[in-house]
């Protein structure tokens, strides 16, 4: 004879066996719970920005204009009036560092003055270019003191196409020589390609570069200083 008393035992623990069959069920075959929500919009990627437009070029008509460069036969109108017929400045360097020297010219209180000029193109690796920037970094100075006669009978032997004498002693110097300044480039929307942080243009012809530099004296005018130059070493 069965017990009275264990009557509700027996019925509470079945009922408690199925409500925990049943949960576990109803939770394997709700996959929709599982689902993981899509990225907010902010997560996506977002697109790479694109370089700026190409400056524009150097007018050198106005240039020329502005300096009364009717006269061509001063110096930095002559290199000017070459500088507009050049062509674009695309240098072939093996090295990887090219080196030219030459002379740069321009006008003081109605003065032309000139100086000898240095001038370093290097090849930068493209991974460390900005974007909208060329592969090239430029730097240029002048040449020391005790270099400028040698310099000066190095530049003339270059222009004439030639060779330079081995006891040339500005000569090594030059193949050794390294700005402090050098500087990222970019192509303009003509022949020149110039400083990213200041107007100076470049152009080259079969035998030299020829580098144009426009800057804003304290007085407002422009200075204007126009460079020709020979290659020494590539």
């Amino acid at each position: 004879m069965r017990n009275p008393s264990l009557v509700p035992l027996i019925v509470a623990g079945f009922l408690l066996s199925g409500c925990g069959k049943s949960g576990s069920e109803t939770s394997s075959a709700s996959p929709a719970a599982s689902a993981r929500p899509a990225p907010p919009p902010s997560a996506q990627p977002t697109a790479t920005a694109l370089p700026a437009a190409a400056p524009p070029d150097v007018d050198v008509a106005a240039l020329k204009k502005k300096l009364g460069c009717a006269d061509a036969r001063r110096s930095v109108c002559r290199v000017l009036g070459e500088f507009g017929d050049a062509n674009r400045f695309d240098p072939r360097i093996p090295s990887g560092e090219g080196r030219w020297i030459g002379t740069r010219y321009w006008n003081e209180k109605g003065a032309e003055k000139s100086e000898l000029m240095l001038l370093l193109v290097t090849q930068a690796p493209t991974s460390t270019v900005p974007p909208g920037e060329l592969a090239l970094r430029v730097g240029s100075g002048p040449v020391p003191e005790d270099k400028r006669d040698h310099g000066v009978k190095l530049a003339s032997a270059l222009a004439r196409g030639d060779t330079v004498p081995r006891t040339n002693q500005t000569a090594p110097y030059v193949k050794t020589w390294k700005p402090g300044d050098a500087r990222g480039t970019m192509q303009t929307t003509g022949n020149s390609v110039r400083l990213v942080s200041e107007e100076l243009f470049l152009r080259q012809t079969s035998t030299k570069t020829l580098v144009v530099r426009v800057k804003n004296s304290t007085s407002g005018a422009e200075d204007v200083t126009a460079a020709e130059l020979w290659p020494v070493s590539w």
